[in-house]
């Protein structure tokens, strides 16, 4: 049998993971089904659809890219709520005892994995110290962060103090680009950012993420004002997050509390 790529037109054999386009087969190796008589026939090779010539069939096969070689397009972007979650101190934590806190940072993602989920969401990343979600509704994004912060937090009134593990978490909407698992994009590094200025076991929040939730949930929200966050080129106005059965912190102390 012959094999004919339509990027060289010569016979020859090709390496595995050479792209064929088409496959010349000589009649004598070639039935094909006449069974009903469209011009078309059916090739012996996955069904592909097939050219019938004086000499050979040419079966054509479907042209597509190498893995990793995927052009993004408008069709890979998605408007989406994001979540980052950091761990507070982690080389301290990880400096006094690498075992216990490796242990506890894994039972605290496998938590936050549970309710991310039963919020609808999807755990995109958890790799060393931080973790990352997407959800298709912002409220669901905000209460699940609220959760998960309530569940941390009584697991870490059973740890001594010098073990706890707090996390800072922060949420934005906007869109996003996916490519496979991974989304990349302005909303992804604005999420980073606004966890990076919450306070030990905080949320923050985006405007545009407290556009959409401050009617919605039975949660109150401090504002800030506009911060200026690492390397955004532009302020952007953040909330903080306050369940209402908790004390109220005045916005002095949350801001101080930021910068540790």
């Amino acid at each position: 049998m012959a094999v004919v790529s339509s990027k060289t037109n010569n016979q020859q054999d090709l390496p595995q993971d050479q792209h064929i386009d088409f496959v010349l087969i000589p009649f004598k190796h070639f039935q094909p089904d006449t069974s009903c008589d469209t011009g078309v026939s059916t090739s012996p090779l996955d069904n592909s659809p097939t050219e019938i010539h004086e000499h050979f069939t040419v079966v054509k096969f479907p042209q597509t890219q190498k893995p990793g070689t995927q052009l993004i397009g408008p069709q890979d972007r998605r408007l989406m709520a994001v979540l980052v979650a950091d761990v507070v101190g982690y080389c301290r934590l990880m400096h006094t005892d690498e075992t216990f806190t490796v242990n506890c940072l894994n039972a605290y993602k496998r938590l936050m994995a549970h309710q991310i989920e039963s919020y609808g969401g999807r755990l995109v990343d958890a790799i060393g110290d931080n973790l990352m979600a997407t959800f298709p509704s912002v409220a669901n994004a905000v209460q699940c962060s609220v959760n998960m912060q309530h569940c941390i937090k009584e697991k870490n009134h059973d740890l001594p103090e010098a073990k706890q593990m707090k996390f800072r978490m922060g949420i934005h909407l906007g869109d996003v680009v996916c490519h496979g698992r991974q989304i990349y994009g302005d909303t992804v590094n604005i999420a980073a950012r606004l966890q990076s200025i919450a306070e030990p076991g905080g949320i923050r929040i985006s405007n545009a993420v407290h556009e959409q939730v401050m009617h919605k949930l039975d949660l109150s929200y401090d504002t800030l004002g506009e911060q200026r966050l690492k390397n955004i080129p532009y302020p952007m106005a953040v909330y903080r997050v306050a369940d209402k059965k908790e004390p109220k912190l005045l916005s002095d102390r949350i801001l101080r509390e930021s910068s540790l």
